[in-house]
């Protein structure tokens, strides 16, 4: 009901596109993207809905909505209203610009995420922050998701347990 409104929002996650490793797309190779998919590389847990994707944990809208494990996203929507109300809970302080916490004895590494991660998500998502949860339709959950226009993330040679952070990921190229 409205007094439980201003627990949820409306999420929009990012992907990409698998275009093959060796084109460079322009008008006159736009037929080598016939076969791409959409790569959320930042939620690649396996099954899906079991390692990257959350059920909602209310009952009625559980159904019909669920929340990435994960909450760095694209970007988000939010009313006035909203961002009043996240403004006077406790613990949160989304309005406020700062740096992310780092670690006491190694103050350059964090302990949420990058300051991309914690100014777009982690303060508004993050349990010991705001604490709202991110709401994303089942139904017609492509469309509430942005390209990420660099097309290079999901290739990255990253952590292990990343996509691109094992032995057999495509190698970035300089």
């Amino acid at each position: 009901g409205p007094k439980h409104a201003t627990d949820f929002n409306v999420g929009i996650v990012r992907y990409e596109y698998d275009f093959p490793e060796n084109v460079v797309m322009t008008d006159k190779t736009r037929h080598a993207s016939v076969n791409v998919t959409r790569v959320y590389w930042e939620h690649l847990g396996r099954p899906i809905f079991e390692k990257s994707v959350d059920k909602v944990e209310d009952e009625a809208l559980s159904p019909y909505y669920i929340s990435m494990r994960k909450p760095h996203q694209g970007m988000y929507l939010v009313t006035p209203t909203l961002l009043k109300s996240w403004k006077d809970r406790p613990n949160c302080q989304f309005d406020k610009i700062r740096n992310r916490p780092s670690r006491a004895d190694n103050p350059g590494q964090p302990t949420e995420g990058t300051q991309r991660v914690w100014m777009s998500s982690q303060m508004m998502y993050g349990g010991r922050h705001c604490n709202v949860k991110q709401l994303l339709p089942v139904e017609n959950f492509g469309q509430l998701t942005v390209l990420h226009l660099p097309n290079k993330n999901y290739r990255r040679v990253g952590k292990q347990g990343r996509l691109g952070g094992s032995d057999n990921a495509p190698k970035k190229r300089v």
